[in-house]
């Protein structure tokens, strides 16, 4: 144990505030000047012992601060997460490149003169499904942002071509409009 104030405590203190950070050099609070045993003034512990309330008092405050800053910046990055049906929608361009893109362009290439009926058909058909797919993502999408289906929203590109609109009338809300109520 050492005294407050003795010579190896000033050296010691002089050493942790030469390393310490900026926020830790504002926040240190040096020992009051007092020397144990006979002669200690207590007023002036007193108010030592004040002011590190004081700073930990203002430590707390600092604490409490950052726990929001942090949590702010957490639903901020949570806020600018991918969106649902992103990686689905990845797919989907990935198929109309391969379709409508990739397999026309590997054809000109080749520089046929003409193609034969049946590679023309493909082509064709390759490129009409590209657009087919990508309308059918829109219209899901679309219904699925507006609440109007009771699926939650298809991950693959299977389950987006089997995926179908469930109705959100239930059964005990009567019969669709311009239905009538008897069997």
């Amino acid at each position: 144990m050492y005294l407050v104030g003795s010579r190896v405590q000033v050296a010691h203190d002089v050493d942790r505030f030469r390393t310490a950070s900026n926020a830790a050099r504002a926040a240190y609070i040096p020992p009051p000047p007092l020397t144990a045993g006979i002669g200690s003034n207590p007023v002036r512990a007193v108010a030592h012992e004040g002011r590190l309330h004081d700073a930990l008092g203002r430590a707390e405050a600092q604490r409490q601060q950052l726990q929001v800053e942090e949590a702010a910046a957490r639903r901020h990055l949570e806020d600018a997460a991918q969106p649902e049906g992103f990686g689905l929608a990845l797919w989907v361009l990935g198929y109309i490149g391969v379709t409508a893109i990739a397999i026309p362009l590997a054809l000109m290439v080749g520089s046929p003169l003409t193609l034969p009926l049946w590679a023309r058909i493909v082509v064709a058909v390759g490129f009409l499904s590209g657009v087919a797919l990508l309308l059918w993502y829109l219209a899901v999408y679309a219904r699925y942002l507006h609440g109007q289906s009771d699926n939650s929203f298809p991950e693959t590109l299977w389950g987006l071509l089997s995926w179908r609109k469930v109705s959100t009338r239930g059964a005990s809300q009567g019969p669709e409009p311009g239905q009538s109520g008897s069997v």
